[in-house]
Parts: structure tokens; sequence; C-alpha cells
């Protein structure tokens, strides 16, 4: 799809700096950086009727022990019953806010483990709208993969040392997130097909690793290449 609209954005020197930091870091373009700060928010939305019905239960012991203790008070007077029920009931609450602190830490551990696939996987059953990095990750870890596979089948065999590093090199520019979805799902089907074509050429015996393969998958690279901002 075509982009047609334009947004202005101003930010303080210090600002500017740290932003052009951060897409440095993340290896992308200060444009790619800010749609995907809007694009990639996922929000968690925590079901917290189990801490209301804590709440509840909280209030309920505190009313109890209340109770007791204003007819500790008017009558001047406490028994052993009264001492274990405020003991009773001061465990309960305890226990009742230890239950519900293992199970926050337990949430905690869950979020915190989720794989990029597990998430994908939620949001589709939950039928949200999955951010485009985890769509990408996908596509993204195929295409590095398939990259540095083919770095190797150039080293094993002894194609040249010359070749590797213009395949390093796309590898070290490329983000994914810079590419519309179905643009980058073409360049990997394209790169997919011409790298299966030699795999299968090499390991079946029907020829060797020449320059023009190398110049093959080098052309479908510089088809999809993109300009650095």
């Amino acid at each position: 799809m075509k982009k047609t609209k334009r947004v202005e954005l101003r930010l303080t020197e210090e600002e500017y700096e740290n932003v052009r930091e951060k897409a440095k870091k993340e290896k992308t373009t200060l444009s790619a950086l800010f749609l995907n700060s809007v694009e990639n928010t996922i929000t968690v939305n925590v079901d917290t009727s189990d801490y209301r019905e804590l709440v509840i239960q909280v209030r309920r012991i505190g009313n109890n022990m209340n109770n007791i203790i204003k007819r500790i008070h008017f009558s001047n007077y406490i028994t052993d019953t009264d001492l274990m029920n405020l003991e009773r009931n001061q465990k309960q609450i305890e226990k009742e806010i230890k239950n519900h602190h293992l199970k926050i830490n337990q949430v905690k551990r869950e979020l915190e483990n989720i794989t990029p696939k597990q998430l994908k996987d939620y949001l589709k059953e939950e039928g949200k709208r999955i951010p485009n990095y985890l769509i990408y990750d996908e596509i993204n870890d195929q295409i590095n993969l398939q990259l540095q596979n083919f770095i190797q089948l150039m080293k094993d065999e002894k194609l040249g040392e010359a070749f590797p590093p213009y395949i390093h090199a796309f590898i070290e520019d490329f983000h994914p997130t810079d590419y519309p979805y179905d643009e980058l799902v073409d360049f990997s089907n394209e790169l997919s097909n011409v790298l299966y074509k030699i795999d299968r050429m090499v390991l079946t015996g029907i020829g060797e690793l020449t320059e023009d393969d190398f110049e093959e998958v080098l052309n479908v690279l510089d088809t999809y290449r993109k300009e650095q901002e």
C-alpha cells in the first residue's frame, strides 16, 4: 500500500539523540522505529476478579475481628475463645494474601517466559491484532537461517572467501520491519525457491556450486535491498 500521509514530530536535541541512538542500536530507521512503537504495542488485560474477591474476604475477616475487639472493649473482658478467634482470623488474612501473592508471581513468570510464538498463538486465539514484529519474526528467522546456511554451503564448497561477506553485509543491514508484510513474504518465497534449487543441485550431485549460483542469490537480495536513511 502506497504511503501518502506524513506526520511531523518535534523533538528536543536530547530526545532526538536518544531516538537516533535507539534506532542505531536496533538497526532500523527512524521512521520504522516510530511506526513500530505504535503498531507493536501490546496491552495486557489482567482479570482482577480474584483480587476483588480477596478484598471482600479481607474486609469480612476484618469486620469479624472488629466485632470481637468492640465486644472486648465494652465488656472489658477477654476470653480464650476471643484470642483464638482473633488469631484464626489473622492467620486467615495472611493465608489469603499469600495465596494471591503466589498467583501474581505465577502470572508474572508466565508473562516473562512467554515465547513470541506462544504470544502470537494466544493473540490469534483471542482474536486480537497480532503486532507486526511477531508476524515478521517468523519470516525474519527463516530468511536469516537460509542465508546463514548458504554461507556455510559456500564455505563447504570452497567457492571463495570473497563471496560470503556480501551475504553477511545484507544480513547486517536487513531490517524486516522496513518491508510491507506482503513484500517480505514475496522476498522469503523467492529466496527459498532459489536456495532450494541450489541445495538440491549440490546435495544430489547434479552440479557444483558456481559463481553464477551466487549471482542468482545476490540478484534476489539486491531486488529486495532497502536503502537506509
